[in-house]
Order: C-alpha cells, then structure tokens, then sequence
C-alpha cells in the first residue's frame, strides 16, 4: 500500500486499492498483458459488457491509470506509467496469496 499512497496521495490511494480489489483488477491485469489493445478485444478477453468495460476503463482514466487513443473508428487502450507500477503491485500481490492458496 505505500507504494500505492505514494503515488496517488493517501485519500486517492485508499480509494483506488477499495475499487480495484474486483473485476477492476483483472481488467488492469488484462490491459498490461495485451496492451495496446482496443476495448472489443478486451472485452473478448475478459467476458464483460462492453457498457460496463467501458465505465470501468473510464474510471481508470479518471485516475490516471490508463490512456486512451482514437485510432478512426478504434479506442485503444494502454497504461500510463502509474497503471503499470499498480499492475505491477497487484500482480505481486495475486502471486504472494497464490503461493498461501496452496
């Protein structure tokens, strides 16, 4: 979590950790492995709405995680440099409770 609070604030940080601990996460996690990728290919690979996809991509812009790009008719999707550091931490995290899991 200080990684976390350090780069977005204390009162940001708290909130983004609440959000993500859901389908937020995997969704972030799905972006850094395919990314760039455009939102109806992330909606293959995760099996979401699109309406609801985009609500959360919207949200993760809002907070500076992710960058969208219009490509034509195409929104691309990529991480900003504070989504990969976030992506990073839950991916620790994810392996961390993995290894308890077992």
């Amino acid at each position: 979590m200080s990684k976390i609070t350090k780069l977005f604030g204390l009162e940001v940080g708290e909130k983004i950790v609440n959000k993500l601990f859901t389908t937020n996460t995997f969704i972030l996690l799905t972006i850094k492995k395919h990314q760039p990728t455009n939102l109806t290919g992330l909606q293959i690979f995760t099996n979401i709405t699109y309406s609801h996809l985009l609500k959360i991509v919207n949200e993760f812009v809002e907070y500076g995680l992710v960058k969208k790009e219009r490509v034509g008719k195409i929104v691309v999707v990529k991480l900003t440099k504070k989504g990969n550091e976030l992506a990073d931490c839950f991916k620790v995290f994810g392996d961390i409770l993995f290894l308890f899991k077992r």
